[in-house]
């Protein structure tokens, strides 16, 4: 419950609701599937991006830019 009270009770709640929404929904549509190809964990990861919103997903493309830049070389 604490959790949908930060999240509703303001303006600034509601923006980091959108983060955080928009941040899963990037990572799971169009960055996953390049991640399972390139053999991550994607269950941590996914839960991840859901604590952190767009930092977890950034960690997430960075990582996944990192792997797949060394089986390109």
């Amino acid at each position: 419950m604490p959790v949908w009270l930060n999240h509703t009770s303001n303006l600034w709640g509601v923006q980091v609701w959108w983060d955080l929404l928009f941040a899963l929904g990037v990572a799971v549509f169009l960055v996953l599937p390049r991640a399972r190809a390139q053999g991550m964990n994607v269950p941590l990861w996914i839960m991840f991006v859901a604590a952190t919103a767009s930092i977890g997903l950034l960690a997430l493309v960075a990582r996944l830019f990192w792997l797949e830049s060394r089986t390109t070389s």
